[in-house]
């Protein structure tokens, strides 16, 4: 590592979580947010507060299917994020992504989708 050029994979996996968490805290706050409204939203439908609930907390976590395109398989995911690069990861293990001319690991700790679901899981067992 004499040039540092062989250290840039390991500092994206170490540099990265700094700028995923400010993601992660937006996407907490608007999983909540989604979540609230959504349970509004359901309240104008129906009378029983568990069935609000529920309805709302399946339709705000099925909002999170529209971060991205791609698959499961299993516990892998295969796509493309909104705003990123076509990538490979493995729960919130981590993360390999694809750009033109590189391959960059990266960790899957924090970030916009898994503060959503986070949030989203948050304010519904609170609400209960």
């Amino acid at each position: 590592m004499d040039t540092g050029e062989n250290g840039s994979m390991v500092e994206n996996v170490i540099g990265n979580p700094v700028e995923q968490a400010g993601q992660y805290m937006v996407g907490v706050l608007v999983g909540i947010d989604v979540s609230m409204w959504s349970v509004a939203a359901f309240s104008l439908e129906m009378d029983d507060y568990k069935e609000i609930l529920k309805a709302a907390k399946k339709f705000a976590e099925g909002m999170s299917d529209n971060f991205g395109v791609g698959a499961k398989m299993g516990k892998a995911n295969i796509g493309i994020d909104i705003g990123g690069s076509p990538s490979v990861g493995y729960g919130r293990l981590g993360k390999v992504e694809f750009s033109p001319g590189e391959i960059k690991p990266t960790n899957n700790i924090l970030g916009f989708g898994n503060g959503y679901n986070d949030g989203v899981a948050y304010y519904f067992e609170k609400a209960q």
